[in-house]
């Protein structure tokens, strides 16, 4: 494990507040997974930098050093963030960065044309790396992916976040041999022979959330592949038997069935992430009401038809209340053919 910038502010924040649970609710993030991360951190460098008491934390000895360290490389890392920013070629461009999804393309399409600043977009297969590049001050706006009690991404103390989707159950892609294809969800224990393809990127929960589900019916997701992209690798679905997970917003491909996994087992969240001193709460508010269109609008061009979206309405997606009313009305579709 090599230490990183998020290691430095994870350290911080526990010392700020005192408490590994005030120092979560302050990232973001669940205390499980920042407890996780710290006793990693302590066990790289060999040595505890907290007491743990039933009152909070104190530093120890060595945590002290590590602490002021810490502050001194983030003020630097937060100095050179601004002293960038005030090179760059269009300083007044919002800085947009997502994950690469067909969705997320699909809202830069639009916020570029409607927008009165201009934008500049990055993209990445892991929310990790989005994180980071939010954390570091190289963008302005983040749209990130959590996952409940996975969380392994820190954020910058003082940021503001809101959630753009609150439920996003993930679907399992198989082919139409598959002995599970023609069920109207699968169960994790019926791929326990199948091949997966596995997350790509920078580790962000997505991989931990897939292995503690499948731990729990008895075996692990093994790979012929390993991190691997669906399209890419889609004749391993189709031919021969691998599954993949994928969101409700990722097109059907021929010769592939999507299906839920029964009781929600697999499931993320999307939160917006911003600097609330580079854009106005005003900017906010009108990019979350077109990133949540843009969601909605591909989720149901990719799965609006299929059988188990009229099935199974449960693992539809679910908005937060105050994004329902501006979302497509996902009641009025037509059923599925088949």
């Amino acid at each position: 494990m090599s230490l990183e910038l998020r290691h430095f502010r994870l350290v911080v924040a526990v010392a700020d507040h005192g408490s590994i649970g005030a120092a979560a609710r302050t990232l973001g993030l669940a205390q499980a997974g920042v407890s996780a991360q710290l006793a990693r951190l302590e066990r790289t460098m060999g040595t505890a930098l907290f007491v743990r008491r039933p009152s909070g934390v104190e530093p120890t000895t060595a945590g002290r050093l590590v602490i002021e360290r810490a502050r001194s490389v983030l003020g630097q890392v937060e100095t050179i963030a601004d002293d960038l920013a005030t090179l760059a070629p269009d300083a007044s461009a919002i800085r947009v960065a997502g994950i690469t999804c067909n969705w997320f393309a699909r809202f830069l399409a639009r916020a570029m044309a409607t927008q009165p600043r201009p934008l500049s977009s990055r993209t990445d297969s892991s929310s990790a790396t989005v994180d980071e590049w939010f954390a570091d001050g190289e963008v302005d706006v983040a749209v990130v992916s959590v996952h409940p009690g996975f969380g392994d991404v820190i954020p910058v103390a003082g940021a503001r976040h809101s959630v753009l989707i609150e439920e996003q159950p993930y679907l399992v892609a198989l082919g139409h041999r598959h002995p599970a294809a023609g069920q109207d969800e699968v169960a994790l224990s019926d791929l326990r022979a199948s091949p997966w393809l596995l997350p790509r990127g920078r580790p962000d929960g997505t991989m931990s959330m897939l292995t503690a589900a499948c731990r729990e019916e008895g075996f692990e997701p093994s790979s012929p592949t390993g991190p691997a992209d669906l399209d890419f690798y889609l004749t391993w679905v189709t031919d021969h038997g691998a599954v993949c997970l994928c969101s409700p917003a990722y097109p059907v491909r021929h010769g592939v069935s999507v299906l839920p996994v029964r009781g929600k087992r697999l499931r993320s969240r999307y939160v917006l992430r911003w600097h609330p001193s580079r854009i106005s709460q005003e900017e906010v508010a009108d990019l979350r009401v077109q990133l949540a269109a843009a969601y909605a609008e591909q989720v149901l061009i990719s799965s609006g038809t299929a059988s188990w979206w009229h099935r199974s309405p449960e693992y539809r997606p679910i908005f937060p209340a105050d994004l329902r009313a501006v979302v497509p009305d996902w009641s009025a579709q037509p059923e599925a053919s088949s």
